[in-house]
């Protein structure tokens, strides 16, 4: 499982993602009228979001968005699940591949 690594309570920055499918195949997400946003979840809790970050489109054919870490993002120290939701209006479309979120104790 890939896996993204953030220090606890940092915050003000974007932070570049490649959107794949389970088989590693890139997302393409030009279509016209998708929105996004990174779920994060208790890895033993699926299902149960505990907070949302936005994210801003870079490339569309090649996958590419931004996580955009605001105050609030990865506060508790913990291993988690992730994944990118793409929606088309307020329905939910094909999904991204899941990835181990490690919020990491600040040095």
């Amino acid at each position: 499982m890939q896996e993204l690594r953030f220090n606890k309570g940092d915050f003000g920055y974007k932070r570049r993602v490649i959107v794949t499918n389970d088989d590693d195949v890139v997302i393409d997400l030009s279509a016209v009228g998708l929105t996004f946003n990174f779920v994060v979840w208790d890895e033993y809790a699926p299902g149960t979001i505990l907070w949302t970050v936005g994210v801003d489109l870079v490339s569309g054919i090649a996958g590419e968005v931004d996580l955009d870490i605001v105050a609030g993002d990865f506060n508790v120290a913990g291993t988690y699940i992730g994944k990118v939701k793409i929606y088309e209006g307020v329905i939910s479309k094909e999904g991204s591949k899941t990835v181990q979120v490690v919020v990491e104790e600040s040095a």
